[in-house]
């Protein structure tokens, strides 16, 4: 019989390698999240400001450096005979605000030391503005206690006369890859209003949807500046436009920029939802040929666009992203469009800021000299007329009740004849008299 190995004992085997627990596969999560979320005051504090576009918090900060700034240069002055309180934003009365306000609109440059645009000055104040809020709720109005309402300049627009030295110059063209582009962004700009080169920058091709029968594009909105979410916006709906084609005007109707430009973008363009990318520099000779590359266009190159535009084609005042918003709005306006089809078009959630961009174009004034004396010479005719008319009615008249009075009046005559008199008999003789 063969000898018994000498082998371990059966506990050591069970100490040196445990048997595995076999896990058990389960969908239920050991440990459940939390259904209560613990902020701290400083974060309950900047969740009831609201939500702020970075843009806007960005120039907020701007205005309020370049106040701060101007502050401490006139107070560090040898001879400065009084000085500007260092927190006037945050405990000045409206009184110390429009002492201090207009000095400071005077006397405020640039880094090159040339003066601020009237637009420039007009931001610099809605930003001081703005953080005044933000600290204090019952803040009065800057802008309407220190009479800052003639510096307006935040709804500048292009007018059509530079519209048109934009194509003659072939700053936008339908035959290159740059010059559709330009064309694209600056008819979806005008056309949708939107705010600038942010909601430019965010657009997708699958917010834009082809119908036929009639042929048009319905564009929806994904989210804008006046729509950013939150409890208060949850009736808000986005902006939905309907961009029908209108053959007579092409070159420039956006159908027609819209069904070109699209199909001259590459699959790269569709399968990542991505709208503007970057032009070839010359342009394919084969019609079937895409026009752009592969690589989406920056924020910052499309927040300069127009600008950029506005300095090709020689146009006399440099013109912004805000301007395409502005010309949209007032050429509905011009032509007679109703207020309510404009705000859907703009976005905008109050009549008084949508009546801002209602400009008047000298074409209008000039119909407005022939339409107003013109109304007064007609009138005054009219007026005569019926003047005349209503005394030629009249006359006939009085003629008529001279010849044949009334009985009353017949009456009254007679019984004034005898007033006062008393009458105890009256004889009556009826007959021919002989």
């Amino acid at each position: 019989m063969a000898e018994k190995e000498n082998l371990p004992p059966l506990g050591s085997l069970y100490e040196d390698n445990p048997t595995p627990k076999k896990r058990r596969v389960s969908l239920k999560l050991d440990k459940k999240p939390p259904r209560i979320a613990f902020y701290s005051a400083e974060e309950v504090s900047e969740i009831s400001k609201g939500y702020v576009p970075p843009n806007t918090a960005k120039n907020t900060r701007w205005a309020t450096k370049c106040f701060m700034d101007w502050i401490l240069a006139i107070n560090s002055l040898p001879d400065a005979v009084e000085k500007c309180p260092e927190d006037i934003l945050k405990s000045a009365s409206p009184e110390v605000l429009e002492k201090w306000i207009p000095k400071f609109v005077a006397e405020v440059r640039r880094a090159d030391g040339q003066k601020y645009s009237p637009r420039t000055i007009h931001q610099i104040i809605s930003g001081l503005l703005r953080y005044k809020h933000s600290l204090k709720a019952e803040c009065p109005n800057m802008l309407d206690k220190i009479h800052f309402k003639a510096i307006d300049g935040a709804c500048d627009t292009i007018f059509w006369e530079e519209e048109k030295q934009l194509w003659d110059s072939t700053v936008l063209n339908v035959t290159t890859p740059i010059g559709l582009l330009h064309a694209v962004f600056f008819y979806i700009g005008k056309v949708f209003c939107l705010c600038g080169g942010a909601e430019q920058r965010n657009l997708k091709p699958s917010q834009f949807i082809r119908h036929s029968n009639p042929d048009k594009y319905l564009y929806v909105e994904n989210g804008s500046k006046n729509r950013s979410g939150g409890i208060a916006q949850l009736q808000v709906q986005n902006k939905v436009v309907e961009i029908y084609a209108v053959p007579e005007n092409e070159p420039r109707c956006l159908f027609y920029l819209l069904n070109l430009y699209l199909s001259k973008l590459p699959p790269y363009a569709f399968e990542n939802n991505v709208f503007y990318l970057w032009s070839i520099k010359k342009t394919p000779i084969d019609p079937q040929d895409v026009w752009y590359d592969s690589v989406p266009m920056g924020k910052n190159k499309l927040a300069g666009l127009t600008k950029d535009m506005s300095m090709e084609a020689g146009l006399e005042q440099i013109r912004t992203n805000h301007s395409l918003r502005a010309i949209g709005a007032s050429a509905m306006f011009a032509a007679g469009v109703l207020e309510k089809i404009i705000q859907r078009n703009t976005g905008h959630r109050s009549i008084e800021a949508l009546r801002l961009y209602e400009h008047v174009s000298s074409e209008q004034s000039k119909r407005t000299c022939k339409v107003l004396p013109s109304l007064g010479v007609s009138d005054m005719q009219q007026q005569e007329k019926e003047t005349i008319g209503q005394e030629q009615e009249e006359k006939p008249e009085k003629e008529e009740k001279e010849e044949k009075p009334s009985v009353g009046a017949i009456a009254g005559n007679f019984f004034s004849m005898f007033h006062g008199c008393s009458i105890q008999s009256i004889s009556v003789q009826i007959g021919k008299k002989e």
